[in-house]
């Protein structure tokens, strides 16, 4: 068993003691003294204090952009991934790894048909739901709707959308938004945009106003 070692020696404490100390005649060295030890000590408590500050501050920033991004993202080159869930499975089996899960991703326009002016650029994500619901930050207090809305076949196609997103097109559970994809739809009369209506199922809050105002799943 190891013996404890003392913070501070002897000799640390006899050096102080001897700095700290004065003669009975003269006060003002006793002054400086006590007005130092508080100057230092209030100068290392704020240096903490903001340290402290600074670290939380670090601790929550990444923990909110971790909970929606990953560490690691893998793309097809220019296509899907086959076998993705083969991929995942062997992923879980490495400790290190938390967690995996495959994800479609794009970019669109969305607007609310009752309000046509409004329009926002968004990034879409397609995940499955109980990935979704599994993820605390996205699936937390602050979300508003049913996530049991996707497990009704008869339902009309839902998305959940950023509550700063919502606020911006004045759209809630409930209503219905329009979504248009650059990717496009050939016509007789050329090819345009492809658009589609969907119902918004619920709206998510994660703190962070470019996850909230530019991100629908």
């Amino acid at each position: 068993m190891l013996a404890k070692i003392p913070i501070f020696s002897k000799l640390e404490f006899h050096i102080a003691a001897r700095y700290l100390k004065t003669k009975k005649h003269d006060g003002v060295i006793s002054i400086v003294s006590a007005l130092s030890i508080v100057g230092i000590a209030l100068g290392v408590a704020t240096l903490i204090i903001v340290m402290s500050v600074m670290n939380g501050f670090r601790t929550e920033l990444l923990s909110r952009i971790l909970g929606v991004n990953s560490h690691i993202s893998i793309y097809g080159n220019g296509h899907d991934i086959p076998g993705y869930d083969n991929i995942i499975k062997q992923l879980g089996i490495n400790e290190d790894i938390l967690s995996a899960i495959p994800m479609v991703e794009g970019h669109a326009i969305i607007s609310n048909p009752r309000f046509g002016k409004v329009t926002e650029g968004i990034k879409v994500r397609g995940i499955k739901m109980e990935d979704f619901v599994a993820n605390e930050l996205l699936n937390n207090k602050n979300f508003q709707g049913d996530t049991a809305y996707f497990d009704i076949p008869s339902n009309p196609e839902g998305v959940i959308i950023g509550s700063r997103l919502a606020q911006a097109l004045n759209a809630y559970p409930g209503d219905e938004v329009q979504i248009i994809t650059p990717q496009t739809s050939s016509t007789v009369l050329g090819s345009v945009p492809r658009k589609k209506t969907f119902v918004i199922a619920g709206t998510f809050d994660v703190g962070m106003f470019e996850y909230d105002r530019h991100m629908i799943y």
